[in-house]
């Protein structure tokens, strides 16, 4: 596997970590285990740090609908909070974020774990 997932009970956050080549399958991959820990802890707050992961900018933004009908399917539900953690690829992450909002989920992207557990909240 090449993110870790942590269930923070106290603060009913699922939060996670990947350090790893980011691509669609990996990424379906990880939304797939938050999925099932939602569902099974009843949380609605996601952290995902992406920040010692690698993006490859030649990857089509198509991949961006993919996801979020993939999202769909696999219950994740739009009052969900799904915060992102980047460092590189801005406009690559932009353009998911604003496909995302468009399809109704509640997803955006920072650049600190500061700015992003102060929006779940």
């Amino acid at each position: 596997m090449d993110f870790d997932l942590e269930i923070d009970s106290k603060y009913k956050i699922i939060k996670v970590k990947a350090s790893c080549l980011l691509n669609q399958e990996l990424r379906k991959e990880i939304l797939s285990a938050i999925a099932g820990h939602l569902k099974i802890n009843n949380f609605s707050r996601v952290i995902i740090d992406l920040t010692e992961s690698t993006f490859n900018p030649a990857e089509p933004m198509i991949g961006a609908l993919d996801l979020t009908n993939y999202m769909r399917i696999i219950g994740i539900q739009s009052h969900v909070k799904l915060a992102f953690i980047y460092a590189e690829a801005e406009n690559h992450r932009q353009y998911f974020e604003n496909v995302a909002q468009l399809e109704g989920f509640n997803i955006r992207y920072f650049k600190s774990n500061k700015e992003a557990l102060a929006w779940l909240q």
